[in-house]
């Protein structure tokens, strides 16, 4: 889909995807459904690739490792795509980093940043699937100066590199690579991103949610607008998140939450006490992460994150309102406009009074 599928590291954003359609491939793989037990929605998926290269059982990727090795990397393999997303998962590698940091240094190969001797002999072409499959393996054990450079994630990595690597290394202000999407089209979802505490969605995912008020898509690129829902939506999502259940389940509204934990405990919650915890959890994530050096200036977005499209769909970048919509949410989070900290009120409110000696004394 135009301006959602990430494309060559964001330097194109059409790609011919549609033998990744779920109705040709699965019945290709025998695909079949892995759920936990008791769930009735079954996103896991095993399938098996019967004959080639890839033959072999694996586990069916789920979208952003999908995007990450077809897409991203300019990979136009199903088979390799599903061999690639498992051998992530067999090195302990986070798809998403590993993603963003090999489609940069493709970029930088292909733009001729780096040369064949720094990549221990490996062609980093677009779609060179056996050069992506080698490196990988390198980053994993940091092997050569490629590998360890590399393992540092897109930001770092880049900054190894030099010259105009900085400006092609997709990530968050502090080194953090975003979901595997084109997310200069979703202004919601990048912004949502960019202040969060957790390198994810501190708010809803969706631009809407008629539980927490929004019963339509909020508006693509109003500032106040995008603020005040990513404000307004991360109490729920929080809480969800503290459940310690499957965000694809806990997807509810925040009364069916209060129920089930309270049916489980034996507690009495009440939809504002879901809620008040979210609003706790936000902020202490907060308040732990200025205490451990970060600072307002680190919920931002790199270079190309920056950028307006190439081609195709019409976006607007959220750069140029970056820092309104920063004061607009801190503002409602209950938090300093400048600098991000809980304010010492919100604090007391949130009985949370330990926590203020950390931030204003």
């Amino acid at each position: 889909m135009p301006g959602v599928v990430p494309v060559k590291n964001w330097t194109e954003t059409t790609f011919p995807d549609d033998q990744y359609n779920v109705n040709i491939h699965r019945p290709l793989y025998n695909t079949k459904p892995r759920a936990c037990w008791a769930c009735p929605i079954a996103h896991c998926r095993d399938l098996t690739i019967p004959d080639g290269k890839y033959a072999g059982e694996h586990e069916e990727p789920e979208a952003e490792s999908k995007a990450a090795w077809s897409s991203l990397t300019g990979i136009n393999d199903p088979a390799a795509t599903i061999y690639l997303a498992s051998l992530c998962d067999k090195l302990g590698i986070d798809t998403k980093e590993a993603g963003f940091t090999v489609s940069m240094a493709q970029e930088c190969y292909t733009k001729g940043l780096l040369t064949k001797d720094q990549t221990d002999g490996l062609e980093l072409d677009w779609g060179n699937i056996e050069a992506i499959d080698a490196l990988l393996r390198k980053i994993a054990v940091r092997e050569g100066w490629i590998g360890n450079a590399l393992a540092e994630g897109a930001m770092r990595a880049a900054q190894a590199i030099g010259g105009d690597a900085t400006k092609f290394a997709i990530h968050f202000g502090k080194g953090n690579a975003p979901h595997v999407h084109e997310s200069r089209g979703m202004a919601y979802h990048m912004f949502s991103q960019t202040v969060a505490d957790l390198s994810s969605h501190v708010g809803i995912g969706v631009p809407f949610d008629p539980d927490m008020g929004y019963a339509t898509p909020v508006a693509s690129f109003d500032p106040d607008a995008l603020s005040k829902f990513i404000a307004d939506t991360a109490p729920k999502r929080l809480f969800e998140e503290c459940l310690g259940v499957c965000d694809f389940v806990a997807y509810v509204t925040v009364d069916i939450m209060a129920a089930a934990v309270n049916s489980v405990t034996g507690f009495s919650m009440t939809r504002s006490d879901c809620l008040e915890v979210g609003e706790r959890i936000a902020s202490l994530q907060r308040a732990f992460n200025l205490r451990h050096g970060k600072t307002a200036a680190d919920d931002s977005i790199s270079p190309r994150m920056q950028e307006g499209p190439k081609e195709g769909v019409s976006w607007v970048s959220i750069a140029p309102h970056m820092e309104k919509m920063k004061s607009g949410y801190y503002k409602m989070m209950g938090w300093d406009e400048i600098t991000s900290k809980p304010l010492p009120d919100t604090l007391k409110r949130l009985k949370m009074e330990s926590v203020i000696q950390d931030l204003w004394c």
